[in-house]
């Protein structure tokens, strides 16, 4: 299935699109802020990530981080689609004895790396950089801090999730639908007249196309027409709505 992007860029590349290297590091530099405002966070729980704490969660960053330069599992160079949980729970037990702020150390000296290849010429792990803006957004709101409306690598996320949703859709044969944020971009799932349409910011949209929204909360987005027929493809890669709400 095809996606046709309305918004005046190419394809999947958006004109407010912060570059993949930028991006990664305003990411972890946003972690760094929120996971040591306070002694605690180590220890509080992610809604989320119901099996993980603030600190195993960096620790799947780390581990991330890790795999792209060669070294250890994660998501990454290394990897070709999403991590089994088994395997993922694997990564985390890695650090386990590891406290956050060595995991912090740990990430910045291999992400150090990954800036260097990148600068390079080697190409940004697209995976690596979606993965950790989802879970940015998880300790966020695991740490209190309110929602954000918009942020600046939004704008490239929402595009690289619109291609798992559309390659969804494809998979069962849904009817075509058109995604439409506040800030006028928009994708058409599919290819012909859109037989529906939703309205969301940037930030639902990412959540929701990300498994961190219920189908309860998926339906309340403003929808044009029943939302049912396209709930089945909010269920893609690792992702699945969650059965209760996690924000």
């Amino acid at each position: 299935m095809a996606i046709q992007d309305m918004g005046g860029a190419a394809p999947g590349v958006p004109a407010d699109a912060l570059p993949r290297p930028a991006a990664y590091r305003t990411i972890r530099d946003e972690i760094r802020r929120l996971v040591t405002q306070a002694p605690e966070a180590a220890d509080t729980p992610v809604p989320a990530c119901p099996e993980w704490t603030v600190r195993e969660t960096v620790a799947h960053l780390t581990g991330n981080c890790h795999t792209a330069i060669g070294i250890g599992i994660g998501i990454g160079a290394g990897r070709v689609g999403p991590p089994d949980p088994d395997w993922t729970r694997q990564q985390v037990a890695g650090f386990r004895t590891v406290s956050l702020d060595a995991l912090l150390a740990i990430w910045d000296e291999a992400a150090a790396e990954l800036e260097q290849r990148w600068a390079a010429g080697a190409t940004p792990s697209t995976l690596l950089l979606m993965d950790a803006t989802a879970h940015r957004f998880d300790l966020g709101i695991a740490l209190g801090e309110p929602p954000p409306h918009e942020h600046p690598v939004l704008p490239a996320m929402v595009a690289v999730v619109t291609g798992g949703f559309a390659r969804a859709a494809a998979s069962h044969q849904l009817p075509v639908l058109r995604l439409r944020t506040d800030t006028g971009q928009e994708w058409v799932i599919g290819a012909g007249e859109p037989a529906g349409t939703v309205h969301a910011s940037r930030y639902d949209l990412f959540r929701s196309l990300t498994g961190r929204r219920t189908a309860v909360q998926i339906r309340a987005l403003d929808w044009d027409g029943d939302p049912t027929p396209w709930l089945p493809a909010f269920r893609w890669g690792p992702f699945v709505p969650p059965a209760e709400p996690t924000e």
